[in-house]
């Protein structure tokens, strides 16, 4: 004769054939005991942490935008048509916005200066950190400004399909 299983908190109970599986919740109910409990949230919400400075003082400087966009430790995030540059997901390793660093990132600006303006996000640390839209390219045209400019191995990509994947300070960047 074969049972029936039920899991009540994770503990398997056999049910006897013949034996209303509604019989016996409410006779379990009755006892006291919990049929079920919620799964636990991780603490872990990818677009809520706040890696950056937005300098809210300092955004409506001119000058300021200016010596920051001159910085050298100045980085670089392209997006083209709502989709981030995110570094090539091999084997284990989380994506990551694929920055562009100094240099690379002021020969990108200079590029993309008549279609694009940088805006600025913030600062990490004294890292200021800008996005800059390539959505006037075409798609392979955006990626061989970029791969031409910063030599990064990386994809446009839609955030929201990665973002869970990545750390929450790069995700809510």
């Amino acid at each position: 004769m074969r049972h029936r299983n039920l899991l009540l908190l994770g503990t398997p109970i056999v049910l006897p054939p013949g034996k209303p599986v509604a019989l016996i919740l409410r006779q379990a109910v009755a006892s006291g005991q919990k049929l079920w409990h919620p799964p636990v949230m991780p603490h872990r919400l990818t677009y809520s942490g706040r890696p950056l400075d937005r300098a809210a003082l300092n955004r409506q400087d001119a000058a300021w935008l200016q010596a920051h966009l001159g910085a050298p430790n100045l980085r670089l995030l392209a997006v083209w048509q709502d989709q981030s540059l995110i570094t090539a997901i091999a084997g284990d390793t989380d994506p990551e916005p694929a920055f562009i660093s100094g240099d690379a990132a002021r020969e990108m600006i200079a590029s993309a200066a008549h279609y694009s303006t940088p805006m600025f996000l913030g600062l990490q640390g004294s890292i200021p950190i800008f996005a800059i839209d390539l959505s006037a390219l075409t798609e392979s045209d955006a990626a061989t400004l970029v791969a031409t400019a910063g030599g990064v191995s990386a994809n446009f990509v839609d955030i929201r399909s990665v973002g869970g994947l990545m750390p929450q300070q790069d995700g809510s960047i």
